[in-house]
């Protein structure tokens, strides 16, 4: 009789070995990749949110107030930014946009905000990104 045209077991299996180990390379290069991006994004964001807070304090007398009833952003809002900012790196609960402000010299994060404003240091700091090495961590107040 004729030869079959299929494909033996033995040959699916190695092509299913070899695309397993492609598979295991390319994983880890693309979580990397999408991490990157991440903290690229949070360092932009921190640029921008820095000179728009510090154009704030100069309009507002030299410091940045917030109103206690219509949220920490809304000075900001409408005339410097279109919406709250997302912290990409945000592991908290909540929304990953809150933000809350400290009058304490050196917190540089929040466990119960994204982002966190420092009076102290006039700064404006992202929760759960350590801005020296320019990468998320798992604590909120590198």
């Amino acid at each position: 009789m004729g030869e079959g045209k299929g494909f033996t077991l033995v040959e699916i299996l190695i092509v299913v070995v070899v695309l397993g180990l492609i598979a295991a390379v390319v994983t880890p290069q693309f979580s990397d990749a999408v991490t990157q991006a991440r903290a690229t994004s949070i360092k932009a964001q921190l640029a921008e949110l820095q000179g728009q807070f510090e154009r704030a304090a100069i309009s507002m007398g030299g410091t940045y107030r917030s109103h206690p009833h219509a949220g920490h952003w809304t000075p900001l809002l409408g005339t410097s930014i279109k919406a709250p900012p997302v912290n990409a790196a945000w592991q908290g609960a909540g929304v990953g946009n809150s933000l809350d402000v400290t009058w304490t010299l050196g917190v540089r994060g929040s466990a119960s905000a994204a982002w966190l404003w420092n009076h102290a240091d006039m700064t404006v700091y992202a929760s759960y990104f350590d801005e020296p090495s320019g990468r998320i961590t798992a604590t909120a107040t590198d």
